[in-house]
């Protein structure tokens, strides 16, 4: 995990700090919360784009 390819590439190196318990459960949470925000972002953000740059 120490190498892994992300976007921000200290993350796995955070991570890595955690004890190895807690470790699984707050990448899975950060996981779903951030894919959480991205679908009500997506949800009421792509109307309001669509309505905005219609033809």
């Amino acid at each position: 995990m120490a190498f892994a390819l992300n976007v921000m590439p200290a993350v796995p190196n955070c991570f890595r700090h955690f004890p190895i318990f807690k470790r699984f459960t707050s990448v899975t949470f950060t996981y779903a919360v951030s894919a959480a925000c991205m679908y009500v972002i997506s949800s009421f953000g792509f109307p309001h784009l669509i309505k905005t740059f219609s033809n």
